[in-house]
């Protein structure tokens, strides 16, 4: 049971950081100041309120929430946030819930029900959106800090005892299409209660199943009926003997059963995942529990009038219970950008009234001979990087102007996107039914505090949710771990080497890379377990370069040839209006610039994908030139909701995005030489390149203030 929050709260600014001195937190101070207070729609960014667009200080949000079903006994208290930026900590009825540190990621607070009232219940939101040297991201990057609770919020009621950590994954037999597994895995909440309640009630312990075949989707309808097309269950604990026929309800037998099993250890960390997501798991079971032994042995009469009157033990207690089991699917309708077929498995413990849906898709992505393969099909990515922001809303963008987005995108001939930042998860369901693959980062940037163990312990989490929230997307086949990283940096290689490991833990089934801008120089890659070689050109203003872009690149694959190659990120500023060819920043010149690399990139058979930087202009607050203003001109459309009134680029993409150029194969000769001899100059240029923009380079917050303008 969902209670949404969202709608109009009160505001209150904290510009002398008093306010948790003075327990503004507590029901009393809000109900006194109450009438003090602005009234702000959530979810917004508060950056959208007059004199609050360059403010980084401290606000409070607090609310008179709905009534709450008290249900102590059966269902477990929760409040939910999509996003809020940055840190956040909450409070209801005066106790505090629990901290989180992070913009772009769900997150979920537990609470008891005893701390509600009967008659009003108010919740408090302190929020700090300043970024710090060793957060995530940190202060030192290009993206504008948008503030405040800008998702969804919601309180959210479960049942205790049920299914969760769904994770579903899709094999085909014998590397064929047209014989399919899904393989399910998942884990139960409170186990230990379920297996009671079944044998108390004489019900099976089995999870029942429902697999629909949903089709086409347009502009956010299915095409076709919802189609069931397979049904049934899965025992929990399938055992030799034949099914329960008789349990003995003697209250003495009960009263002693249960005396001996140990009360549940309420768990002291409150910030829990969302759902449906998984975890790892740490028992391994497929069809049997290897951890029960002789649970609830029951003597079978041959003589059904005789009564049971022992009730055997479990010896020890269940804590966590983990299941795998697959399902076979004949011909199956395959997931991909040109069909996006989808298929939703609905999951329900037998004896609990709580449904789980999941949607999901047939497809297959792996490499084969150094080239990208979907479904046993090489594929050429050929995308557009995209940032979550619309200036007049901020990040809160709705349904209906994401579609648009990604619709615009496809239109255009782009067949994927890469996300800077991770969006909303209803982006990559708008993806999932239109048909766009995603290439998803995390804000893990060149100048990041890669030395810091904060940093670390936020990157490995931020990839972990990030992976667990997305797991079951069929659109998302790239986990990226970093942009424009210095990889000659020990301390850099480190992080990235755990984090390539816990990506690969978790996830198996799809790609994981890295993006750095050295051509070279790239030591790390080849000691991880990396997929794919993603390089960032950083050609900027540097025009000469383009005469040399074909030599350029055949370095790069040199240097990368032992992985597939996508050029993660290259792009050309443009000014809407400004049409001169011959002008830095006129749309005329980036349509020719772009249009010529896009050409050479077409005619490399070595090259897998490539990005191009941006599909529409964002804040960026150290990009302050007359044609930048405080924004990345990178993109094809502006930074306001106009999808009909492109750039020249924009309204021309369609014709080039497929152009491909004569290649220059004597550039291939003289580029496998240079390659080797030219990576010493680069790892010197790159050591003194590093630290002079990073002292160069000031920390965004510099741009930000701590009091409202009038």
């Amino acid at each position: 049971m969902n209670i949404e929050l969202n709608g109009k709260w009160f505001f209150f600014i904290d510009e002398a950081d008093i306010g948790k001195k003075n327990e503004w937190y507590t029901p009393q101070w809000f109900q006194d100041n109450m009438k003090k207070g602005e009234i702000i729609q959530v979810p917004s960014n508060f950056n959208t309120l007059k004199g609050l667009d360059k403010y980084n200080g401290i606000v409070w949000y607090f609310l008179e929430l709905p009534n709450i079903p008290y249900r102590p006994l059966s269902h477990e208290y929760s409040i939910e946030f999509d996003g809020s930026n940055y840190l956040t900590e909450i409070w209801i009825n005066g106790y505090k819930l629990g901290t989180h540190e992070g913009g772009s990621i769900p997150f979920r607070l537990e609470f008891s029900s005893r701390i509600l009232s009967l008659t009003k219940n108010y919740l408090a939101v302190r929020i700090n959106p300043a970024l710090q040297k060793n957060g995530l991201p940190s202060d030192r990057n290009h993206l504008f800090n948008w503030g405040g609770i800008f998702r969804n919020v919601s309180i959210i009621l479960l049942e205790k005892t049920r299914v969760y950590k769904i994770k579903v994954n899709t094999e085909f037999i014998d590397n064929k299409l047209d014989s399919a597994l899904i393989k399910l895995e998942y884990s139960i909440k409170n186990p230990q209660e379920y297996l009671d309640r079944c044998y108390l009630e004489q019900i099976e312990p089995e999870i029942e199943y429902e697999i629909f075949y949903l089709g086409h989707f347009f502009a956010g309808t299915t095409q076709y009926n919802k189609v069931l097309i397979q049904t049934g269950a899965q025992y929990i604990n399938p055992e030799q003997s034949p099914p329960l026929e008789h349990i003995s309800h003697d209250f003495k037998d009960v009263e002693k059963y249960f005396a001996d099993i140990p009360e549940i250890q309420q768990n002291s960390e409150n910030n829990i995942e969302s759902e449906p997501i998984f975890t790892q798991y740490s028992v391994k079971q497929n069809l049997n529990l290897e951890n029960i032994e002789n649970y609830s042995k029951l003597n079978q009469c041959e003589d059904k009038a005789e009564e049971i009157k022992i009730i055997a033990k479990p010896k020890r207690r269940i804590d966590d219970l983990n299941n795998i089991f697959s399902i076979a699917i004949q011909n199956p309708s395959l997931w991909s950008p040109e069909s996006p077929d989808l298929y939703e498995i609905s999951l329900r413990l037998n004896g609990i009234d709580e449904d789980k849906h999941i949607r999901f898709g047939f497809r297959k992505i792996d490499i084969k001979s150094n080239h990208i393969y979907l479904n046993n099909r090489p594929i050429c990515i050929k995308g557009i990087s995209l940032r979550e922001e619309l200036i007049s809303v901020g990040q809160n963008i709705s349904i209906s102007d994401r579609r648009k987005d990604i619709i615009d995108i496809k239109s255009l001939g782009f067949n994927a996107i890469r996300t800077i930042s991770p969006h909303d998860e209803t982006t990559l369901e708008i993806a999932d039914e239109e048909g766009l693959l995603i290439f998803e980062d995390i804000p893990l940037y060149a100048f990041s505090d890669f030395n810091s163990l904060k940093t670390t312990k936020l990157a490995s989490n931020y990839i972990q949710k990030l992976i667990k929230r997305d797991y079951n997307h069929p659109s998302v086949i790239i986990w990226s771990l970093g942009s424009d990283l210095p990889v000659e940096r020990l301390e850099c290689r480190r992080l990235m080497k755990q984090l390539v490991n816990i990506a690969r833990k978790i996830d198996s089934t799809r790609l994981i890379t890295y993006e750095t801008n050295r051509y070279l120089l790239d030591p790390l890659r080849k000691n991880t377990n990396c997929d794919l070689s993603c390089v960032s050109l950083s050609l900027g203003k540097n025009y000469k370069l383009i005469s040399i872009f074909n030599f350029i690149l055949d370095m790069i694959y040199y240097s990368n040839r032992n992985f597939p190659l996508i050029i993660s990120k290259f792009g050309l500023e443009a000014k809407k209006g400004t049409k001169r060819s011959k002008e830095l920043y006129s749309e005329t010149y980036q349509m020719l610039f772009i249009s010529y690399i896009l050409r050479i990139l077409n005619a490399k058979p070595y090259i897998s994908g490539w990005f191009l930087h941006t599909y529409r202009d964002f804040r960026s607050p150290n990009r302050l030139n007359k044609y930048q203003q405080g924004f990345d001109r990178n993109g094809l459309t502006e930074e306001i909701k106009k999808w009909d009134d492109k750039k020249l680029l924009g309204r021309q993409i369609n014709y080039v995005i497929d152009v491909k150029e004569t290649p220059n194969r004597f550039s291939l000769v003289l580029a496998y030489f240079f390659s080797y001899l030219l990576k010493p100059f680069e790892l010197f240029t790159s050591l003194v390149k590093y630290f002079r923009i990073k002292y160069l380079t000031k920390p965004t917050s510099k741009y930000y203030s701590h009091n409202r303008e009038n």
